[in-house]
């Protein structure tokens, strides 16, 4: 094609890679001074000005890989997921903030709350032996005749499929104790790459004219996600505490004694950039 001087165009200005690994999701920082490369189960730091490797962020056990990555605005926290964990790293310490197990299918951040939200799939757990006799003394019941105890079976199994199924929970980056949880009915998952994976994103209002300038600075986002009709569905009513998750393990692991010592670094450095907070500021020498 050709090109006038007025036209634009994009060229590749550095190539990097890392141990031949395949790259399985990328993230830039809200400054751009960070990008976040994903390769199998290690998340590697790069400057993106030169394509220099920083640092390699490694905790997952090999046979999982990270799926998502996330960096968290006006935060030192990158919000990090594999199939079976969710994990929160302190990039000003380099080492997990916070993580939990749960069994994730998407991954979504507000870029202006530092609050984000993880949809998860609670599989369907198979019957006890007490419960597999339970129901086998319940059909005996039901044949003869007996409709109270068939009510009681069916309560119990209508509260199981309650327990089950998809689940979006909203967490503030800072604590490992969920703001909200969604009970989801028709949200659309499908397989990517052999792997369950739905679809989930934060968007925010346009601004109008009559809007304030406090509002134009933090406008309030909404949580959508893609029902089994592919239509946007809004999830509404954030209100702290949320609804219990029985059946979920949400034993966290986190190290709160971390926590003073991080906030003080990013007191001192509130005017560096995110690469600027970690690695300090660049010397220039004169030639």
């Amino acid at each position: 094609p050709t090109f006038t001087p007025n036209t634009t165009r994009w060229v590749a200005a550095n190539l990097g890679c890392y141990r031949q690994y395949e790259v399985s999701d990328v993230a830039f920082s809200q400054d751009g001074s960070l990008l976040a490369v994903v390769y199998g189960q290690v998340i590697t730091l790069w400057d993106p000005f030169t394509l220099t490797l920083r640092h390699s962020l490694v905790h997952p056990p090999p046979s999982e890989h990270v799926r998502w990555v996330r960096f968290v605005s006006n935060s030192p926290f990158l919000v990090a997921a594999t199939a079976c964990t969710l994990y929160v790293w302190n990039l000003l310490t380099l080492s997990v903030w916070w993580s939990y197990r749960l069994p994730v299918l998407g991954l979504a951040v507000d870029h202006h709350t530092g609050n984000f939200a993880a949809m998860i799939e609670l599989e369907q757990r198979p019957d006890t032996a007490e419960q597999q006799q339970q129901d086998r003394n319940d059909e005996e019941d039901q044949q003869a005749g007996d409709a109270t105890k068939d009510s009681k079976r069916t309560k119990r199994k209508r509260k199981q499929r309650t327990e089950d199924g998809l689940r979006v929970i909203l967490f503030n980056v800072n604590e490992p104790v969920p703001l909200a949880v969604w009970q989801l009915h028709d949200a659309r998952v499908e397989l990517r790459n052999s792997q369950k994976t739905a679809d989930l994103a934060f968007v925010y209002p346009r601004a109008s004219a009559e809007d304030s300038a406090a509002a134009m600075q933090q406008p309030v986002g909404s949580l959508l996600y893609l029902n089994t009709r592919k239509e946007l569905v809004r999830l509404d009513g954030v209100q702290p505490g949320g609804e219990a998750l029985e059946g979920v393990s949400l034993d966290s692991s986190s190290d709160s004694s971390r926590k003073d010592q991080a906030l003080a670094v990013r007191a001192e450095g509130e005017q560096l950039s995110l690469f600027e907070q970690i690695y300090g500021k660049a010397v220039l020498r004169p030639q």
